[in-house]
């Protein structure tokens, strides 16, 4: 049997990750078009922080979407954010602590709230636009955090832990307030 799995693995290893790199892509260009608040969705962000090696594939759906929407300048929070990630990502790549949810979603919570504070004073706004910025990086890094938590006690366990802190619920009321907006078309 284990002969079985080794040569399986051998045979698909250049197309999995050839795959895997194509679905991060085209789930971040989908998650992309989302709003939260009024502003746009990071879950592409945390797309990108969940797909693991597949951090610039994520990137470029995620820059191909702003572009092909015409919010390149408005979805810079998240691109960079994404470039941050991916870098400290590159730099500490045998780190020990680098699939802990903890570190993970403090990493993408810490990455967003930079340059969400950084467009705040670069464009100057009001105290409510960059407190909104804000909430959607906390709501960024808890989809992380859920997200991964639930993985790891699957690979511990074997079983999807649904319960508790590690609930799907409040993963899909966070995915919920980010769904994609479609375009609005008025009565009048």
């Amino acid at each position: 049997m284990e002969k079985i799995r080794h040569t399986a693995k051998f045979h698909t290893l250049g197309k999995t990750n050839v795959l895997m790199a194509v679905l991060s892509a085209a789930a971040a260009f989908a998650a992309s078009f989302g709003k939260i608040l009024g502003f746009p969705s990071s879950m592409n962000v945390a797309v990108a922080v969940l797909s693991g090696t597949n951090v610039i594939p994520a990137f470029l759906g995620s820059a191909l979407a702003y572009f092909v929407s015409g919010t390149f300048s408005e979805g810079i929070v998240q691109l960079c954010a994404i470039l941050v990630i991916g870098a400290v990502r590159l730099v500490m790549p045998s780190a020990d602590h680098k699939d802990d949810p903890v570190f993970v979603s403090l990493l993408t919570t810490g990455a967003m709230l930079l340059f969400s504070c950084v467009m705040s004073v670069a464009m100057p706004s009001d105290t409510y636009t960059a407190s909104l910025r804000m909430i959607s990086s906390l709501m960024c890094g808890c989809v992380v955090f859920i997200a991964l938590t639930v993985k790891r006690q699957r690979n511990r366990s074997g079983v999807f832990d649904l319960t508790g802190i590690n609930g799907f619920s409040q993963l899909y009321f966070i995915l919920c307030l980010s769904r994609p907006s479609l375009p609005h078309r008025s009565m009048w």
